[in-house]
Parts: structure tokens; sequence; C-alpha cells
């Protein structure tokens, strides 16, 4: 290889242009592709601000829409005579009845003690009943997130009747379903989804057999970045960042991930790759010809230069001259060969009269 690069200038001079192409677009791709990789890291970044906006925009909506709603019917006369009447047959379907009209998924109704009445006694824990109560006698707004049968739910927490001579509580929500995350991916473009006690219960990831490998997949790599999950990490095809729900409490409760496809950067990342490659192709295919010419344009005097050289070697013809061609250095070379040359031809002229001189 170094034999074949040894034996020509043109040769050097068109692997210098390459190489030092092939060098520089090397440097751009690395250049190049750092600058895209930042960006999609910007962008991904600002995708996640963007979704954790929207979640908390729609949660603190609904939460306050429920708390409107608590406030409204904790003052009607017909719920504060039922829960004064103590019936929990009556209270139960007072209970029903309400959750249905106000498309309700829950509708607590509590006795002056704390006690809940009918299913409720086993939805809640009794911190949460007695910090529910607490808040409530204290005059505070009851609305946020909290767990109820194992379930993250919006919340709305109210006294019936006015206090002090209130009746009873009531504690009214809904559970966060699929259906939420479902309209909340659709809006942003990436899957989500809710958590609580390491268990997803709601999320936008399909049902079939695919999406429940992707969802056990899915809490594989959310167990094994553990408290590091707040900070984002990623697998081969997915991007995840996970965003604490703190309940009413004021406490950590529950949390949501966004799971973010690779698939859209690294199509456009190959892409980028090809356009830059057939670019780079294109420009070196171009400056190899213009080196080619430029070598020509070198070596092809500098090959006369060596020819007529060694045909003065061979004949011993010092009369032979070489022809300058245009007005660059190679044609100063040319130029200072026939000077050498004729240099040689009147000394070894004078040689020859002198010799002759002697043989007479």
């Amino acid at each position: 290889m170094l034999r074949f690069f040894s034996q020509s200038i043109s040769r050097k001079i068109i692997f210098l242009v390459c190489a030092v192409l092939v060098f520089s677009q090397v440097v751009s791709f690395v250049i190049t592709f750092s600058q895209i990789s930042a960006s999609q890291e910007r962008s991904i970044e600002d995708s996640f601000l963007r979704i954790k906006l929207l979640v908390t925009t729609l949660f603190e909506t609904e939460t306050a829409k429920l708390a409107s709603q608590a406030q409204m019917v904790g003052t009607q006369p017909v719920l504060m005579a039922v829960t004064g009447s103590e019936d929990e047959e009556t209270i139960q379907d007072s209970s029903s009845e309400y959750a249905g009209r106000f498309q309700l998924d829950f509708f607590d109704i509590l006795s002056i003690d704390g006690e809940p009445y009918g299913e409720a006694g086993g939805a809640w824990d009794t911190a949460a009943l007695d910090f529910f109560i607490q808040a409530i006698e204290e005059g505070q707004l009851i609305s946020g997130y909290a767990l109820r049968e194992r379930k993250l739910a919006f919340v709305a927490a109210a006294p019936i009747g006015l206090l002090p001579n209130h009746t009873g509580y009531l504690i009214l929500g809904n559970y966060v379903k699929d259906q939420i995350a479902e309209d909340i991916a659709e809006i942003a473009n990436s899957d989500i989804s809710f958590l609580a006690e390491n268990e997803i219960i709601a999320t936008s990831l399909a049902k079939d057999e695919a999406g429940m490998e992707l969802r056990r997949q899915f809490m594989q790599e959310l167990q094994q970045a553990g408290a590091e999950a707040v900070n984002g990490f990623r697998n081969q095809d997915y991007i995840f960042k996970q965003t604490v729900l703190k309940g009413v409490q004021g406490k950590p409760l529950a949390s949501f991930v966004v799971q973010s496809s690779l698939a859209e950067t690294q199509q456009f990342f190959y892409r980028m790759l090809l356009i830059l490659l057939a670019v780079s192709l294109v420009v070196v295919s171009v400056f190899g010809l213009m080196s080619a010419h430029l070598a020509r344009t070198i070596s092809t005097p500098i090959l006369a230069l060596e020819r007529l050289a060694k045909d003065v070697i061979s004949s011993l013809n010092f009369g032979l001259r070489a022809q300058p061609v245009g007005n660059d250095e190679v044609c100063s070379l040319a130029e200072s060969f026939n000077h050498l040359l004729q240099e040689i031809e009147e000394n070894h002229s004078k040689l020859e009269e002198y010799s002759k001189n002697l043989e007479k």
C-alpha cells in the first residue's frame, strides 16, 4: 500500500485530499449528531413538562369541580334530614341517588361521629377518614387525590349542613381510570400510566397481549430505576419520566409515568444519517475529481521533466529542452532545468574543444 502511493505524486495528492475530506465529514457527523441529540433531549424534556402541566391542569379542574359539588350538596336540607334520621338504608339509597345524579363513582356519607355508612366502611382507612373530619371541622376546603379501595381517586369532602350544626360528613369523587390516561395520551402523543402502591391503576397502554407484555416490561424498568425514575430513564425503545402526586394529606400518594417512544427519534436519526452520507459521497466524489485534475496538472510537467532527464542521460544530448507551461512553480522548475541543461551543454562543448586542442 505504501509502495503504491510512494510511486505517484498524483496518487498522493488524491489520497491526501480524500483523507482530509473524510476526516472533515467525520467531524461534521460528530458535531451534527451531538447537536441533534441535544436538541432531541430538549424536545423530550419540553414534552414531559407540557404533559406534566396538562395533567396538573386537568386534575385541578376536576378536583375544583368536585369541591364545588360537595359544598353545594352538603347544604341541601334533604341530605341533612336523611343523615339526621340515622336510617342506614335511607342513607345508602341517598348515597346511590346522589352518585348517579352527579355522575360520580362514589358518594360516601359519614355520621356525625365519623362512622361511614354502607360500603364506604371498608373503602377508606381510618387515618384518611380522621384527616377528612379534622380538616372539615377546622373549616378547610378539602379536595385533591386520595386512595379509595386501593385506587387513585379525585376527592372532595364537606360537612353536611353548616358548622357547627352539621349532621355528618360527605366524601365524593371519581376514580382515575384508563379513559383519563387515554385522553391525555391522545393529546400528548405519549403513553401515560398512573401508579399507586407499585401497581398500575390506570394506563393508556393497550390491553391486548402485546400491551400486557409492554406493561410487564414497563413495571420491570420502573422497579429497576427506583427513585431515579423522577430524573428520567430509558431503554432501547422508550424514554420514561415519573412525576409524584401528593394526596390531600400532603404526602406522596401516587405517581404518573410518561412513556415516550424513541422510534420517531431513531427514524429521524437514520434519515439524517443517510442524508449526510449521501452529501458526503457527493462532496468526496466532486473533490476527488477536482483533486485528480489538480494532480494531473502538477504531475504531468514533472513527469515530462523526468522523461527528459532520462533521455539526456541515455543519449548525452544536452541540447534537449523542457517545454515550460503556465506561470507557476512547476513552470519555474522547467525553466531552471533548461538553464541547468544549457550550462551543462556549454561546459560540455568547452571540454570537447579543450580535448581537441590537447590532441593537436
